[in-house]
């Protein structure tokens, strides 16, 4: 075994396949980004649509059901739909740590 390793030359045809298969895949790159954009941007654009259809259709139902005097939240609790929110040990104990800390702020 020799103390010095033999080092062939840089071939000349690697370095310019490399360069060429580096700008290669930033055009591909760039055509995707280009193809994504509009298919993101629509994407978002019927997920906000959708969003705001159901907040109308949400305050339009509560009016809706306020004028036929109906209490949306009691029916939901009645039917175990949604469950009435308990107050937990430790929440209480950090409200009033909170209270004791800052007395002059009001709680809304």
């Amino acid at each position: 075994m020799s103390l010095i390793t033999y080092i062939e030359p840089m071939n000349v045809g690697s370095i310019f396949i490399g360069l060429s298969s580096l700008i290669a895949m930033f055009v591909f790159v760039f055509i995707i980004l280009k193809i994504a954009k509009p298919v993101w941007k629509f994407c978002e654009h019927f997920y906000y649509k959708e969003i705001k259809y159901s907040i109308l259709e949400e305050k339009i139902l509560y009016d809706l059901a306020k004028e036929k005097g109906i209490n949306i939240e009691e029916e939901l609790l009645k039917r175990n739909v949604l469950e009435k929110q308990r107050k937990s040990f430790r929440n209480k104990i950090e409200e009033e740590v909170f209270d004791k800390m800052f007395p002059e702020t009001k709680k809304k």
